[in-house]
């Protein structure tokens, strides 16, 4: 019985893939990424194109993390429409971890690793966790616009473009309710079959 299952190919979730696909990896990862990179180059610095001014926008000013940075900015308009639009770009990849955590892992086998440890963790620890990935996400909500000595975004559109995703606020909260969705998803009552 078991050797069927693994012949049929079905993965440690039924209906799940034994590994990300690609077409997962360009929707989660690589379009987005490489959108929010055209942004931080090509956006103009101190005017909205077509109209379209992001430094006003609800998803701006009701993040103090996002104001610091526009504010800071060398180019406010780019770096506005960098971090408000890194909210729609971004949802896919929170969308597909919840989904698929295998997209969180890259592969069944690092899940089901992931999934044991999970499993023979405390109730504690998992609460610990979830609490954790919760400050995390309350820091870059209203961390000041700091860029930690690790990259000019605020300075360079270079910057912006290649590490901006680790600044901004959007990006962070996917990350850790990922994370939590994770945790809650692994140590639920749902089983994995065969690897």
């Amino acid at each position: 019985m078991k050797a069927e299952h693994r012949k049929s190919g079905s993965s440690a979730y039924e209906g799940e893939p034994r590994k990300a696909s690609i077409w997962i990896y360009l929707v989660a990862y690589v379009i987005p990424y490489v959108v929010l990179g055209v942004i931080a180059l090509y956006w103009p610095a101190h005017s909205g194109p077509f109209g379209l001014d992001f430094t006003d926008s609800k998803l701006a000013t009701m993040v103090p993390s996002v104001t610091a940075y526009i504010e800071k900015s060398k180019f406010p308009h780019a770096t506005a429409a960098y971090f408000v639009l890194s909210a729609f770009l971004l949802l896919p990849y929170l969308i597909l971890v919840a989904v698929y955590p295998v997209v969180f892992f890259g592969s069944s086998k690092k899940m089901l690793l992931a999934e044991s440890m999970v499993r023979n963790d405390s109730t504690l620890k998992k609460v610990f966790s979830i609490i954790f990935c919760l400050v995390m996400v309350f820091g870059a909500w209203l961390q000041n616009g700091q860029q930690f000595g690790l990259l000019p975004i605020n300075e360079r559109r270079g910057a912006l473009a290649v590490g901006g995703v680790l600044f901004g606020f959007y990006a962070m909260l996917y990350l850790w309710v990922g994370y939590i969705l994770v945790i809650v998803r692994l140590s639920s009552g749902r089983r994995s079959r065969s690897a």
